[in-house]
């Protein structure tokens, strides 16, 4: 590696995590355009090439490192990422051959950014991973983004990535991120975990960006604003869709959106299974949608039956053996039945 552009020491590691759809790529590249900071695009690291998932950690020696790297770098991700895979095989045979060493060698390859004092990564789906990652950068800082479950619903079962249409099932997956992340939040502590909401940022970004430098201990940069100018995009071209409003000001337009998309029953759904969870994140019941209905209740009871039996074939199945996990598909369909 080129001593001239090394990372920042490994206590300066940072994670941005969350359900997905809830803002978190606007986060990132907001950080990025920041001088102290570059940001990674999503890698997916902790959820599928772990080394103590694939092999053992550390990789023993030099035939279990090209093995590990030749599933690796097989993956199409790591190809539209544009990783310099030539460069990125010699920084891990010559360096160490730990989790948290690979995967700082690929964050840095990804994200290349002269005179920065913080590297970070975003894959909102390493929320299921925070321990891991914390015993792997023991200083590391975690960013949670949340967002109204209603909006993350509506577009959660809209993209073609996501394993199921099911307003139910999407719902109780948020429910389980917001409480897997509240627990983390009180176990780290303050110094270590910050969370932030998406309709703040995008109603008063300044304030809120304000409060994400402070911390860090870094100073507010008005180049944050302007994220739709900058250069690397922080996603690959499959995401555009997706992801290509963050190359405009940031707006206020997406907030409420659900209420396009979802019809009043679904908006019901969401709100009676994340239960106490949107009055903790700060988001009170649609009173627009009007009383709630019986049929309404018991459609959502027979949901949960069915989703019951669901995960208890799904059990089954994972004892017999017949339950693969090597996609991020499948990690998220596991998340969703948990």
């Amino acid at each position: 590696m080129n001593d001239s552009h090394r990372p920042p020491d490994r206590s300066r590691a940072f994670f941005i995590v969350g359900t997905g759809r809830c803002g978190s790529t606007l986060l990132q590249v907001t950080l990025d355009c920041h001088p102290a900071f570059s940001v990674a695009p999503e890698t997916f690291f902790f959820c599928h090439y772990d080394p103590a998932m694939i092999a053992t950690d550390p990789l023993p020696n030099a035939q279990a490192i090209d093995a590990y790297l030749d599933r690796l770098l097989a993956d199409p991700r790591y190809e539209q990422l544009g990783l310099d895979t030539d460069a990125f095989r010699r920084d891990v045979h010559d360096g160490r051959h730990d989790a948290a060493s690979i995967f700082w060698y690929l964050a840095w390859s990804l994200a290349p950014k002269p005179g920065i004092r913080w590297l970070g990564e975003k894959s909102p789906h390493h929320e299921r991973f925070v321990r891991r990652i914390h015993a792997c950068f023991p200083d590391a800082r975690f960013i949670h983004i949340h967002r109204d479950p209603r909006d993350v619903v509506a577009s959660l079962i809209h993209q073609h990535w996501w394993p199921t249409t099911n307003v139910l099932d999407t719902a109780i997956y948020c429910r389980h991120v917001i409480d897997r992340q509240t627990r983390l939040a009180s176990d780290l502590g303050p110094d270590k975990y910050l969370t932030i909401k998406y309709e703040r940022l995008v109603t008063t970004p300044r304030e809120e960006l304000e409060r994400l430098c402070a911390f860090f201990g870094e100073p507010f940069d008005d180049a944050m604003l302007r994220q739709y100018e900058r250069e690397r995009t922080g996603y690959v071209g499959a995401e555009a869709g997706h992801k290509a409003l963050t190359l405009k000001p940031i707006q206020a337009s997406r907030i409420g959106r659900y209420r396009e998309i979802l019809t009043p029953q679904q908006v019901r759904t969401v709100e009676r299974a994340m239960g106490p969870v949107m009055d903790q994140l700060g988001y009170d019941v649609d009173a627009e949608i009007g009383e709630d209905r019986a049929a309404w209740m018991i459609a959502d009871g027979l949901g949960h039956a069915r989703r019951w039996a669901k995960r208890q074939a799904r059990s089954v199945r994972k004892r017999c053996g017949f339950v693969r996990k090597n996609t991020t598909t499948s990690q998220t369909a596991e998340a969703i039945h948990r």
